[in-house]
């Protein structure tokens, strides 16, 4: 048995009324959906300030990569050292040979040009340490923010999924099933804006009749009584 409400009389007992319908379950529906939607919003929140965070920290790293290969761009090759070592024993032979100023002078510079190609060579090796120190620390960070991106992803597809689903229960809230339907005993005093009791017809789901008019007190269900919308049933149910 499920409830009505009158909302006319077309006339010989034939009524048309709007079915009446338990949306406890809807709203419970949409009641659960929220509160997921504000733990989303949570989550989504925490993982934003988490990936800002690291990409942070990951722009600081390639930067001090993109300095660090500036340095070991500047190294001079094998052959270089070896030009500067022989040019160094070339003027240290002439100067031993002749101890005059001019041949000290060039030694000198050979000696000190010399000393700067192992400074940038030590410091070249430095660097691409470093570089490698860098790119594991790096790699890490890259990892995490991965992680961070699919997480966000998969909430975001949550969320559509349950915005979507909040709108199909939200349109049922607002439906109005109207129909018409006779009374069992074509009684043509039922009470227009007044609820009755209506029963399903076996084997034709869309059609209803409402209760006897004639009979004195009729129960009217309470909300337990009421057609549940499919929409708002699991499967199971």
């Amino acid at each position: 048995m499920g409830k009505a409400k009158i909302l006319s009389h077309q006339g010989e007992g034939l009524y048309t009324v709007e079915i009446m319908r338990d949306f406890e379950r809807v709203n419970a529906l949409i009641a659960t959906i929220d509160a997921r939607l504000a733990v989303i919003e949570g989550e989504r929140t925490t993982l934003e300030a988490e990936e800002t965070v690291l990409e942070t920290q990951l722009s600081d790293i390639q930067w001090d990569i993109s300095n660090q290969i500036d340095i070991a761009a500047e190294r001079p090759t094998k052959q270089e050292i070896l030009n500067a070592e022989r040019e160094v024993a070339e003027r240290q032979a002439t100067y031993d040979e002749f101890p005059t100023f001019p041949n000290l002078t060039l030694l000198n510079w050979a000696k000190d040009a010399l000393a700067e190609l192992m400074a940038q060579d030590a410091a070249a090796e430095v660097a691409v340490q470093e570089i490698i120190r860098l790119l594991s620390l790096g790699f890490p960070i890259q990892e995490s923010i991965r992680v961070i991106v699919y997480n966000l992803s998969s909430l975001n597809l949550e969320e559509t999924s349950l915005d979507l689903r909040k709108a199909e229960l939200t349109d049922e809230l607002g439906y109005q099933e109207i129909k018409d339907a006779w009374c069992a005993d074509y009684s043509k005093d039922l009470t227009i804006d007044g609820f009755h009791p209506s029963c399903e017809i076996i084997g034709e789901p869309t059609d209803i009749i409402l209760w006897p008019g004639d009979q004195t007190d009729p129960v009217i269900p309470d909300e337990s009584g009421i057609l549940t919308p499919i929409i708002g049933e699991s499967v199971a149910q």
